[in-house]
């Protein structure tokens, strides 16, 4: 079933330039839409993101393959239906198009995929890269105000030790340590660990998520228990996106990133110095709570644990940011190490792979063993590697043709010489010279 359902994908495709031509000889009444002889290929881009935005892979594509390529700007903040209209729009004049998308782009694609359906859909092919396929958890995170608690949170950790001896003790306060501790310091930081103008958490969130709505509309459509996702995942939805697409046409890539550098692997190129630097403040945190335990003055004792509080803060970012982003599945306890030991789901730093892996897809493509974030997945390598191997394995999309073989002899050069400007009425010569070929001019 599946080998005969991918030849008729191929026969389409082959007959497609032969629908072209018979409308430009004019045989027989056929539909007024385009067929265009090259494949056209479209491009869809996610959050915070334009048609410009991509770079390699279009290059890529248009080089490497008989394509047409499309880079439309949807409008990233706009709803998923907004966004698929205007996908539409993009799309008109062409027929059995391939899409890639990235990111939230899987999303807007399969919205169009199912609300066209088999009847009015003009992309027949998709390959998801990094999709949110599940919805994205650090979008519910962001819009709840839950992730602006938590970096508030993981501030006040550090400020709370800091600006407690600072005060409470002479000797901390004149310390090399705290030199740099003045009131200015001090007000920076609470300016992120405020509760908010009113005073109330809970209304200042209320006020956060209404914000967000209003300026970034498909934010709340892109949580996992949103309506989009109940609707789009649902079972009549999938045997739309199926009927629209071809047997094999429904495809997504995955990667993945060490989960121990993260977050500073999404925003910095040096992941590792960022780690290593956090791990010797959280270090000497547990240095000054081994001092501070210790300390003659009862008060100043009293309140070490400040010092093991930011030990920890620091030390658990990357399991905190796994918990933001929905990869922390679970603790295990190890009774070899008596400790409790975190179980995360692979992922690029901003969705977990259960979330990429295409639900009804035809096949996942997991990168497992290479360190690609979600920021980066569109401009590397390997990804770029499986984007080729899709499109001529799986989407049936032929290469372009290589430049012809030179002649026998070698391609022919002519030089002209003579005179550059001339007057009327006189007599000039010029002399033409051929290079290379088989001779005989």
């Amino acid at each position: 079933m599946i080998a005969l359902g991918r030849s008729l994908s191929r026969v389409r495709h082959l007959v497609n330039p032969v629908l072209g031509l018979a409308i430009v000889v004019g045989v027989g009444p056929l539909p007024v839409r385009r067929v265009d002889a090259q494949q056209p290929v479209v491009f869809v881009h996610g959050l915070t993101s334009t048609g410009n935005s991509w770079i390699t892979l279009p290059n890529y594509v248009n080089t490497n393959f008989n394509s047409t390529v499309l880079t439309p700007t949807l409008g990233w903040s706009a709803t998923y239906e907004t966004q698929s209209a205007n996908l539409t729009g993009a799309l008109a004049g062409y027929l059995s198009a391939v899409a890639i998308s990235h990111s939230n782009g899987s999303i807007v694609t399969r919205r169009y995929l199912v609300d066209n359906g088999a009847l009015g859909s003009r992309i027949d092919r998709h390959l998801s890269i990094g999709g949110l396929h599940r919805g994205a958890r650090l979008a519910e995170k962001v819009r709840s105000g839950k992730f602006l608690t938590w970096v508030g949170e993981l501030l006040t950790f550090i400020y709370d030790p800091f600006q407690y001896y600072f005060l409470a003790d002479p000797a901390f306060a004149a310390s090399p340590v705290a030199a740099d501790w003045d009131v200015d310091v001090s007000a920076f930081l609470a300016t992120f660990i405020d509760p908010g103008p009113s005073g109330n958490l809970s209304l200042d969130k209320a006020l956060a998520t209404a914000g967000f709505d209003a300026l970034v509309p498909v934010l709340g459509q892109m949580e996992p228990n949103s309506l989009t996702f109940i609707d789009i995942n649902s079972g009549p939805s999938r045997s739309a996106e199926a009927g629209a697409t071809t047997s094999a046409g429904r495809v997504s890539i995955a990667t993945r990133t060490n989960p121990d550098l993260l977050p500073w692997s999404l925003f910095t190129a040096d992941p590792q110095d960022f780690r290593r630097a956090t791990r010797l403040f959280s270090y000497f945190g547990l240095v000054m709570y081994v001092y501070y335990s210790a300390h003659s003055d009862p008060s100043l004792r009293a309140n070490a644990w400040r010092w093991l509080q930011m030990y920890w803060a620091l030390e658990l970012i990357p399991i905190s940011w796994a918990e933001q982003t929905g990869a922390l599945l679970a603790f295990v306890w190890v009774p070899q190490a008596l400790f409790w030991a975190a179980q995360l789901d692979r992922s690029d730093g901003v969705l977990p792979w259960s979330t990429q892996d295409y639900v009804g897809g035809t096949q996942l493509i997991g990168l497992p063993f290479n360190d690609v974030t979600h920021f980066e997945q569109t401009g590397n390598l390997e990804v770029i590697n499986q984007v080729d191997l899709t499109l001529t394995g799986d989407f049936n999309v032929s290469r372009s043709q290589p430049p012809p073989p030179p002649p026998p002899g070698g391609f022919v050069s002519v030089s002209i010489s003579g005179p550059a400007e001339v007057t009327e009425g006189e007599s000039n010569t010029w002399t033409a010279t051929a290079n290379g070929g088989t001779g005989g001019y």
